[in-house]
């Protein structure tokens, strides 16, 4: 479809073009983000938002963790991870417990409730994609998979590491990572 805009290459050594391809990546990724999880999370009806459902996520995957780590793996700062923590906290989503070792270390878990929530978003943000992807060919979709695992496979390779890439999945998604080589602790 000719829409009359330019789409052109990084390859063309730009500065300028990079930054309009980054602009462009944002867009569609927030587009995508739009049409797939943001019904998901109004339909789960538990006034989630994105960095809630990121937050339940890395819980639900790393049980006992602490609010630290959940702002490390979530690039947040420590204040406003415990502000997260605190909000789902007092939706009954999250429980905090003190550490029988330790009472300045509080571990995190989700709850029956917070457990309910991540998977009724899930189920409804998969339906939602599965619904997307139909527009697709097989072929379109294994390609477009194909390149996105290429893009954060060539970020983590950037970098040196998954570092900041990494979604902390406690291992759950080892067989499927595209970062499984840069991941430590892996299986």
């Amino acid at each position: 479809m000719d829409d009359g805009c330019q789409h052109k290459p990084v390859t063309e050594g730009k500065l300028s073009t990079a930054a309009q391809e980054l602009s462009e990546l944002q867009l569609l990724m927030r587009s995508l983000w739009q049409s797939v999880f943001s019904p998901a999370l109004t339909a789960a009806g538990e006034g989630l938002t994105q960095s809630g459902l990121e937050c339940l996520r890395f819980v639900g995957d790393n049980p006992n963790c602490s609010a630290g780590q959940l702002a490390q793996a979530l690039q947040i700062s420590p204040a406003a991870g415990t502000k997260l923590i605190d909000r789902l906290v007092a939706k009954g989503l999250v429980r905090k417990t003190n550490s029988p070792v330790d009472r300045r270390i509080v571990t995190l878990n989700l709850t029956t409730a917070g457990n309910d929530a991540l998977q009724r978003v899930e189920q409804i943000g998969v339906k939602q994609l599965h619904q997307v992807l139909e527009g697709l060919s097989t072929e379109d979709r294994e390609v477009f998979f194909t390149l996105l695992r290429s893009v954060v496979q060539a970020a983590a390779a950037h970098r040196g590491s998954s570092e900041g890439i990494c979604l902390h999945c406690g291992g759950k998604d080892w067989c499927t990572c595209p970062l499984r080589e840069y991941c430590r602790g892996g299986q």
